[in-house]
């Protein structure tokens, strides 16, 4: 009697267990996405991408933030110099690092 009720308990959970792993159904074909809608004039941007006017480029040179112009310390001109070698490029000249600049006071 216990063997028969272990078999069927048994039987119960593995049945659970397979019934959700069925195969996958075939996949349909989905239609490719709608195009935006263009503007009389044909641009492809009309729906709030368009670039940007000449007063905000210049007020995003004026607020951006500009990167200093660094040179690689000993160690990365020494694996730069590795890289370039393997490459068959020149190696990179043995120039002192320069500290970034101070930033300006406020």
């Amino acid at each position: 009697m216990n063997a028969t009720r272990s078999l069927s308990v048994l039987a119960f959970a593995t049945a659970g267990f397979f019934s959700g792993c069925r195969p996958p159904e075939p996949a349909t074909p989905k239609a490719p996405p709608p195009k935006a809608p263009a503007t009389a004039e044909g641009d492809p941007q009309s729906l709030g991408l368009r670039p940007p006017t000449a007063e905000e480029k210049a007020r995003l040179e004026e607020i951006s933030k500009k990167n200093p112009e660094l040179t690689p310390n000993e160690l990365a001109r020494a694996r730069l110099n590795e890289e370039r070698k393997a490459q068959g490029l020149a190696p990179l000249p043995a120039e002192p690092a320069t500290p970034p600049p101070a930033p300006a006071p406020k």
